[in-house]
Order: C-alpha cells, then structure tokens, then sequence
C-alpha cells in the first residue's frame, strides 16, 4: 500500500542523488590531473545521468499524454568536458524536483501512467513501447543513478586502472603505434609504467615517464620495471640465457620456467642506485624475487605461432607453494589493424 506521503520523499530522494552528484565533482582533486580525470572518467558518467533526467523531466512537460524517452537524449558533450557546466545542470535539475516534491498539490501522482518509448533493432530503426508509471520511473532513476555512483566511487579513489590500458588495446581497432601515441598523451596521469603491445606487425613499446615509444626490433630483449634497455645485471643473464637455450633448442617450458627461477644476487658493486637501502637492492636484484614480504608472484610463458597461442603460467605461494596453468588458443587470420577509427576510445569508455 503506498503511504500517503510517500510522494514527496520519492523526488526528494532523487534531488537529493543529484546533489551527490555535484558533491562528486566538487571533491576531485584539485592536482594536476583533475581536469583529466573528469573529462576521461567522471565526466561521461555525469552527462550520461543528466541525459537520463533531462528526458524524464521532458516527458514530464507533456504529462499526461506525454512520453519518456531515454534513447533521445541531447549528449551535449560539453557536460563531460566542462564540471562547472555539469553542476549548473544539475542545480537546475535539483531545484526542479524539488519544487515538485514541495508543491501543495500533488502535480505528478505516483501511479500515473506514462508511455516509455525505446528504439530497437541493429540501428535502432523502429520504437517500442512500454507502459510505466511515474513512480518506477523515479525509481529507475534513482537505481540508475546509484550504479554510476559505485562506479564513480572507485574511478575517484586514485589515478586511472594501468590494468584498463591492456584491455583497452585488446578491444581497439588502432594498430599498436596509433594506440600506444594515444596512451603517450596522457601517461603522467598515470603511476609509471612500461607497456608492451603487439599487433600482429610490429611490437612496440611505451615507456610512461617520458612518454616515448620504443620501436622492439627481432631478437632477444629483456625488460624490468626501469626503463627500456636499462643494463641491470638479471635482464642480461635474462637475454643470455634465453639466447642461448634457443640457439641449442632447448627452449622448452620447464627451461624456460627455470631460467625465470634466477636467484643469483649480483655483487654490490653491480647493483642498480635507485634509493632503496643495500639489502633492499639485493632482494630485488634477482630475477626471482623471494623477499620475506615481497617476492614474485607468477611466471609467464607466451608462445605465439601462425596456429596458436600458448600461456602457460606458474604461481607462487607461501612455502614453496606452487601451481602451473597452461591455456592454448587456436588463432584465425584476422583483417589488418586499422590505422585510425574514429569508433576507437581507449581511455574512455562511451555511456552512450
């Protein structure tokens, strides 16, 4: 039974999730990289939410022969680029529903019927309809609303997901170079980090700190969490020792797995300077880390071919613990990477 007063608190509710939109905004950072993560994170789910109320409050101007329809949003792109235009919007849309929930008669009951109009089909070439009311579609707001919330809460806690850089170019149409110079424009926005994509052409690399993109050429090469072609002593027993078992023909998983298991510790005299103290220095000089608190988690194996692809992987736990994973993907020839898609946003991900 719905409680005679149950109406005002249904629009305070959702005015009061726009307020916490605006306060979403408001509490970004104000560094270097806030207008960014606004524009490539924060910004599409703000404007995506306006979108979503807008059309509400429209259908609400024609009520009660008017209709809702969600699919016909304005997606002014200047609400994800510019936060102060945001929450101007989002002011106007607070006060609006606000001023419903305080009105002395009731101008919008619950469970009044309203029409939700969608578009369907590959193209959205013909509507459907679906009757409603105005109650579940505040409450579709506000769900809605919440979801982006959880979303956003996570996005806002630090800098962007290094992880989403790999699935991003997984998913794009960009060949690895366009990609990579893509990434390149925005990596201070990012911890550091070293990148390797292969396109099915050429392996390239991206080292963040100076955004510079590394071309790999054939061969043997060995990479670590410093930058490209730094001569530690592990990456050079590394290249060596993966040259040699191929050049004898013993590359096989197990050589290959044991050649990852290096614990040799280089003589101080050999070892890197980068700040943290000597015995620091020697835990992490070793291809295999095996630290008291820190240490290796997994070794990996990719093997590429014109058939398949194998990933064999073996991790480590505590005592010595271990466990080997092997995964085998046939491969089907593939259309060449485009070398521009419009249709290709790998920092962002469309709300659309």
């Amino acid at each position: 039974m719905q409680h005679r007063n149950s109406a005002p608190l249904f629009w305070c509710y959702n005015a009061d999730l726009i307020a916490q939109a605006i306060h979403v905004i408001e509490r970004l950072k104000q560094d270097a990289s806030s207008d960014f993560r606004y524009a490539q994170v924060v910004g599409p789910h703000i404007r995506h939410l306006i979108d979503h109320y807008d059309a509400f409050v429209l259908g609400l101007e024609f009520f009660p022969s008017g209709t809702v329809q969600y699919d016909v949003r304005r997606r002014d792109q200047i609400l994800q680029s510019q936060p102060l235009v945001a929450i101007a919007r989002l002011n106007v849309l607070q006060d609006r529903l606000r001023a419903i929930a305080a009105a002395t008669r009731e101008p919008y009951p619950l469970d009044a019927a309203v029409q939700v109009v969608s578009c369907a089909g590959f193209e959205g070439e013909f509507e459907i309809s679906a009757a409603s009311t105005i109650g579940r579609e505040l409450l579709f707001l506000s769900s809605h609303m919440v979801h982006h919330f959880a979303l956003l809460a996570h996005y806002c806690a630090g800098t962007p997901s290094r992880g989403a850089l790999v699935t991003d170019f997984l998913n794009t149409e960009l060949a690895a170079h366009a990609y990579l110079a893509q990434v390149a424009e925005v990596a201070a926005y990012y911890n550091p980090f070293n990148l390797l994509v292969f396109d099915g052409q050429r392996l390239l690399g991206l080292q963040s700190r100076e955004a510079r993109i590394v071309e790999c050429a054939p061969g043997f090469g060995a990479l670590s969490n410093a930058d490209f072609d730094t001569p530690w002593l592990k990456l050079t027993r590394l290249k060596n020792g993966l040259a040699e078992l191929v050049g004898n023909g013993l590359a096989t998983d197990a050589a290959l797995l044991a050649l990852l298991r290096d614990e040799t510790i280089p003589p101080d005299a050999l070892l890197p300077q980068t700040g943290i103290t000597l015995e620091r220095e020697r835990v992490l000089s070793c291809a295999f880390v095996a630290g008291s608190d820190y240490g290796t988690r997994a070794s990996s194996l990719v093997r590429l071919g014109r058939a398949q692809a194998d990933f064999t992987e073996t991790c480590f736990h505590a005592n010595d613990m271990r466990a080997t994973r092997r995964v085998v993907w046939p491969l089907v020839p593939a259309k060449p990477p485009a070398r521009m898609s419009l249709r290709s946003r790998p920092l962002q991900a469309p709300m659309d």
